[in-house]
Parts: C-alpha cells; sequence; structure tokens
C-alpha cells in the first residue's frame, strides 16, 4: 500500500522510515489536503484511519510527534494514520486509493512545505534518530 500511495497520490509523503515500522502501520501527509476530511471521507467509504499521530489523538493541534521531526505545523496537520491488523489486498488498496485521489484532486494549495529536516527524498520523510 505504501508504494502504491506514493506513487499515486499526487503531494503524499510518507513520515517516518520506510523500512523500519511497525507492522501494519502507515502514516502520510498528503500536501493541501486537510487529515479531517481524508479521514471522513475514508470512514465513509469503510475505512477506520486515524488523523495526525497516535500521541495526538483528539488534539485539534498539530501532533507533537509530527513537529519533531521536522514538519510544519500546516503539513503535520494533513496526516492520516493507517493501522491495519493484516495487509490490505489489492482490491482494498485499489478501494483506498480512489476515496484518496477523489479527495485530493484539485485540492492541493501550493506552497506548502514538504521536506522535514534532514529529509533524503520528497517523497519520504525522515526521522531524525535522537539518542
Amino acid at each position: 500500500m505504501i508504494s502504491r500511495l506514493l506513487a499515486e497520490i499526487p503531494g503524499a509523503h510518507l513520515t517516518g522510515d520506510p523500512q523500519e515500522r511497525l507492522p501494519g502501520h502507515a502514516s502520510f501527509v498528503i500536501r493541501g489536503v486537510s487529515g479531517e476530511s481524508l479521514l471522513v471521507a475514508l470512514d465513509a467509504a469503510g475505512f477506520a484511519v486515524s488523523s495526525g499521530s497516535a500521541c495526538a489523538a483528539g488534539m485539534d493541534e498539530p501532533s507533537p510527534a509530527l513537529l519533531a521531526i521536522g514538519l510544519p505545523a500546516e503539513l503535520a496537520q494533513t496526516a492520516i494514520r493507517f493501522t491495519l491488523a493484516a495487509p490490505l489486498d489489492t482490491r482494498g488498496i485499489d478501494r483506498v486509493l480512489a476515496v484518496l485521489r477523489a479527495e485530493t484532486e484539485g485540492r492541493h494549495h501550493p506552497g506548502l512545505e514538504t521536506r522535514a529536516r534532514g529529509a533524503t527524498s520528497p517523497r519520504v520523510l525522515d526521522v531524525t534518530r535522537r539518542g
């Protein structure tokens, strides 16, 4: 799901390391699109996702964890988080991407920062490891 979402959704960026992550967990920011609007659309399609990071659940402010990795507040507020008990099959991934495509088409606002401090790729946001 991660690779397809990054390839097919304009402005999407993975937060954290692409390999060293919890199984079934993926968090993305999508430049210029409200995380809450994505949450509502995905929920209506039958997908239980969260916006922001787990440490910021229920808060209206940007996630402290996402700010700590260097994301600007306006980009951190676009975060959506998937926590899956089992991998999605191709049909499920197609459905997620269809919802995201419908929500993101024509809604991007240029000028929002897309790279975190130390990011090595414009599509993957690096987590700075601290001792």
